[in-house]
């Protein structure tokens, strides 16, 4: 099984840095695609980290509290089978290997359209939704370049 890197993606405009603050897996571990990896923090906010893919982290690049830059790998994945590259992947050979094999983020086609109408990459926005998912209006902050709000309080218990 191959060893996919695992890069720390552009998680808001103008970040090139997290610092981890913790880990959820360790070496060895098993992993599937949406599994928490690691919470970071920028200087704006702090994030969870899932994963794009099934298998097992082989390797982790830094420690807690150690300072990550975005486009450099977080830790290395023994992906199972091959499902590491989309099979919708139409390009050259030597391009597929240069690129680095991912899963797009959870998002609707009319996000996926407004992503493609505007040339924004989807790993580049931020997702509010469910399991961060990116929603229509991550996009429009996206556009406008603001941070996205916070989550939404959790509804009031019920007095019975």
């Amino acid at each position: 099984s191959p060893l996919v890197p695992y890069p720390l993606a552009d998680i808001g405009e103008g970040i090139t840095e997290v610092e981890i603050l913790q880990w959820f897996v360790k070496e060895g571990d098993p992993i599937a695609q949406f599994d928490k990896v690691c919470e970071v923090q920028t200087d704006k906010a702090t994030v969870e980290i899932t994963s794009r893919f099934d298998g097992v982290v082989r390797r982790l690049h830094y420690e807690t509290n150690e300072i990550a830059r975005v486009g450099k790998s977080l830790m290395e994945i023994e992906v199972e089978g091959t499902n590491a590259m989309d099979s919708s992947d139409h390009r050259p050979q030597e391009e597929q290997k240069a690129a680095t094999p991912s899963i797009p983020p959870l998002s609707g086609p009319a996000t996926r359209r407004m992503c493609a109408q505007h040339g924004i990459n989807l790993f580049d926005v931020p997702g509010t939704g469910p399991k961060g998912r990116i929603l229509k209006g991550d996009v429009l902050r996206f556009l406008r370049h603001q941070p996205p709000p916070p989550p939404p309080p959790p509804p009031p218990a019920s007095a019975a």
